[in-house]
């Protein structure tokens, strides 16, 4: 890393950031670092940080995952920096919202107030849409001297499980600080959204699901059992002519087995004809009757399917919810090229 006399949090004779260990090396410093905030990260799991999802809120998070290296763990950077191929963030005396620190940090966090910090969103392609954008224009500001992807990991990860969803155990993945910068340099957060869609598990949409399991088991055995309730008449008849065929059928073979007298021979033909016409016959009219039910049967399992739906109407309303999710997975999350909070 090359010394810059010009950076506060820079020691100027090593380029080292400046910590509370002493250390000079920058790979030694790097690894420190990062045993120490991941602790703190993995405590922050287990006793929350409370907080407004606000400014304050984003800096106490920041605080607590590098109080134990940098003496300013939490403080909003006093110069301009990034890192190279990062887009340029804004720095404390900018002259508007874009390049201005303070005004974007407020800008951020107000949109975010507006839109309730994300509380009441059910759909979870909406939730995840509006999500990524805001931790991206969050994230933009980057409002620390380092550390922004890991606070703002953990800001993320806390305002999802506010709302009664989880994350995955591996969050934040490694892909996640480079769909940020996608976002931040293309203004387009599809890559995000892809990447916070797989770490988020909606478990009121699984509480919803398993119900509509339940309910989906409660429709289809109702109709089963009306079903088969309304083919008793249909299995009796086939049953019948079943029957009727193996009769015959067995009457043929033994006629065919006979061995009758010279002077008989002519009348058993006789006899042994008809009887494989008569065979003949039963086959064709089980066969009829087969084809005629399989169209029967469409009429019946339609009308047994209502009758389930309206006796059951909770079960039928459960049901049709899971099917409008599944549908909406399909359709993917974004249906938009760019952002769409």
């Amino acid at each position: 890393m090359s010394k810059d006399t010009k950076n506060p949090y820079r020691d100027p004779r090593t380029g080292v950031a400046k910590n509370k260990w002493g250390i000079t090396d920058s790979a030694s410093l790097r690894k420190k670092e990062t045993v120490l905030s991941a602790s703190r990260y993995k405590a922050i799991r287990k006793n929350k940080i409370e907080g407004k999802f606000d400014q304050a809120h984003l800096q106490n998070i920041h605080k607590y995952l590098l109080q134990d290296t940098y003496t300013w763990a939490g403080k909003l950077k006093v110069i301009g920096l990034k890192k190279e191929g990062d887009p340029p963030f804004p720095y404390p005396g900018g002259t508007n919202k874009d390049t201005n620190l303070q005004l974007r940090l407020d800008d951020a966090f107000d949109q975010l107030a507006k839109d309730n910090k994300l509380q009441g969103i059910t759909d979870n392609d909406v939730f995840v849409n509006k999500l990524a954008g805001h931790v991206s224009d969050i994230w933009e500001a980057h409002a620390f001297p380092d550390g922004n992807t890991r606070a703002i990991a953990m800001f993320t990860e806390l305002l999802v499980t506010s709302t009664g969803r989880e994350v995955a155990k591996d969050f934040p993945p490694k892909e996640f600080r480079e769909s940020l910068k996608v976002s931040a340099l293309y203004r387009d957060d599809r890559q995000l959204q892809f990447v916070l869609k797989k770490a988020i598990i909606n478990k009121q949409a699984l509480s919803v699901k398993e119900d509509s399991q339940s309910a989906k088991y409660v429709i289809q055995s109702t109709a089963a059992n009306r079903m088969k309730m309304l083919c008793q008449p249909l299995d009796k008849e086939q049953t019948a002519l079943a029957e009727n065929l193996r009769l015959l059928k067995q009457e043929y073979r033994e006629s065919k087995q006979e061995s009758p007298s010279f002077i008989s021979r002519g009348k058993h033909d006789v006899i042994t004809e008809d009887l494989k016409d008569q065979v003949d016959s039963a086959t064709r009219a089980l066969y009829n009757f087969k084809a005629d039910r399989t169209l029967v049967e469409r009429g019946l399992r339609a009308e047994s399917k209502v009758y389930a739906r309206q006796k059951h109407p909770r079960e039928a309303e459960k049901l049709a919810q899971l099917k409008k999710q599944e549908r909406e997975q399909k359709t993917g999350i974004v249906r938009s090229s760019g952002r769409g909070r």
